[in-house]
Formats: C-alpha cells, structure tokens, sequence
C-alpha cells in the first residue's frame, strides 16, 4: 500500500495561495484620513474584467503558477515577480514555506491589473488524497472543504485594509496543465502528463496602480493544518 507524506502534500498545496466561496459581498475599505483618498480601486467579484470572470482568472493564476518549474517560479522566490507576466493582468501570490513571512520586490508596468490569490487551495486529478479528484465536481468539493475553516485572513494595500475579504471568494473553472519534470507540487507522474484542476480561494484583481512606489500585503491561516502566510509585496510602477 501506497504511503502518503500528507505533512509534504500540504506544504506544497497551501503554498499557493489558498481560498474559495461563493458569496459576494459589499467591498469596505477602513483608512486614516490621509489614505482615503488613496483607497485602492478593486474589480467586484462579481464583475468581468477584462472580459473575464474572477473564476476564469483564477484557471489563468493556476496555469501561470504552473507552467514554471520550482527551480524558476516567482512563488517558490528563484524568479523575478515579472517572470511567465504578461498582458494587462500581472499575477501575485504566497509561498511554499509554512508559517512564513516572505518579502518580494518588482516592477509592474503602469497600467497593469494584479490579480491576487490572498489564500487558496487546489486539488487536482493527478495527486492523492486529500487533494485529489476525478471530476469537476469533486475538484470543487475537495477544494472547498479544505477552503471552508481559513481564518486570519488580510490584504493591506498602500497602508489601507480591505474588509470582508470573505466577499472575494470564488472557485476556479476547470484548469489544465502539462507536468514539468521539475514541478512545483512534486508530482510523481512522468513530465508531459496533462492533469485538470480546480482552485478554491480568496481573489482579488486590483485596478491598475498609479506610477510610484506601492506595498501589497496579505495572507491568513488554515488554522486545521497550522498553516500561515504574511507575503508582502513591495513594487514599483513605472510610468508608460
């Protein structure tokens, strides 16, 4: 019989970013009065930005995060934030490390969207239990209740918190991927096997910052697993 390193599975898993719902909620921002008028602007959930739904953007974070190696990934910190980047929408996202705190710095373009994973889980057809599934409705199920007990959650931006972050839930559509040899969740199936999936998190697609200096935070907790991420982002948007 086949033994699973569930310890290892895990670490792997929460490391992107994990979270997910279904209820949207209203966006409310607390801030000093020197930072209301900086308020970051936030595509609803609900919304379709850049003629995309969140869920469809999430299959997009999913496949960006996966079509590098570990040995070259923005997520595992040997890439540059820029890296696999391209398009109107840039993505951001956690660690591979639990109960980390990571600092990253970049340069995002002016006009760029960032579409943040604040705290997600994926469960896939080629992996083992407990992040395994063989249909699309038991990729979502297998992602929610992983999702469903997540606490602590955060997203500070430029000094501002964004409430109800629980509004921003939402599941992936059905995502594939081609396994890399060196692959970020340490599949055992040989290099070239196409695996489906779904994602179940907490997204967020920031409108486009003004030119300058900005500093993006968040993370949370799966309290049933000890699992904890404060990933801050420190990026500089240049002008056009």
């Amino acid at each position: 019989m086949q033994t699973i390193n569930l310890q290892g599975a895990l670490t792997s898993r929460f490391a992107l970013v994990k979270l997910a719902g279904a209820s949207f909620g209203v966006l409310l921002l607390t801030a000093s009065p020197l930072q209301a008028e900086n308020k970051p602007k936030i595509y609803q959930p609900d919304s379709q930005p850049f003629y995309q739904s969140y869920g469809e953007w999430a299959a997009k974070w999913y496949q960006w995060a996966f079509s590098m190696p570990a040995s070259q990934n923005p997520l595992t910190d040997t890439a540059d934030v820029s890296a696999g980047q391209s398009g109107p929408v840039w993505f951001l996202g956690g660690s591979f490390t639990a109960n980390s705190t990571v600092v990253r710095h970049g340069t995002v373009p002016a006009g760029t969207a960032l579409f943040i994973l604040v705290l997600n889980v994926e469960c896939t057809t080629l992996e083992e239990a407990p992040f395994h599934g063989d249909t699309e409705a038991q990729l979502c199920d297998c992602a929610q209740s992983h999702l469903d007990p997540v606490e602590n959650l955060f997203l500070i931006v430029d000094g501002v918190s964004v409430q109800n972050l629980e509004s921003f839930r939402s599941k992936s559509t059905l995502w594939a991927w081609s396994l890399l040899e060196d692959d970020i969740i340490s599949l055992p199936q040989p290099a070239g096997t196409i695996g489906n999936g779904v994602g179940d998190g907490i997204h967020v697609m920031l409108k486009p910052l003004h030119p300058g200096e900005h500093t993006i935070r968040f993370g949370g907790t799966f309290p049933q697993f000890d699992f904890s991420l404060d990933i801050t982002y420190h990026l500089t948007v240049t002008p056009k």
